[in-house]
């Protein structure tokens, strides 16, 4: 159920183009790479208390992968990270 649902949501917010206007909005503040990674990990911080870690990142992923991919970054890398 939370894959159907998590596949509808990501649908729709790729449709609505919110990924790209998130990507652009992270790459206008001045941090750091690392430090956007924190900021993610901080967020999974707080959904975590809300949602189970697998929901959390089904839900955020059409939010968190592109920017991870503009930053540079590998994704494994932080997958790896966000579920240690």
């Amino acid at each position: 159920m939370i894959l159907i649902g998590a596949f509808v949501f990501s649908y729709f917010i790729t449709l609505a183009r919110i990924p790209e206007a998130l990507v652009q909005a992270i790459q206008g503040l001045p941090l750091s790479p690392l430090a956007i990674v924190f900021v993610l990990l901080a967020g999974y911080l707080v959904l975590g208390a809300v949602f189970d870690e697998i929901s959390a990142m089904l839900i955020t992923l059409p939010f968190v992968l592109p920017v991870i991919v503009k930053l540079a970054l590998r994704p494994g890398v932080v997958g790896i990270i966000n579920g240690w």
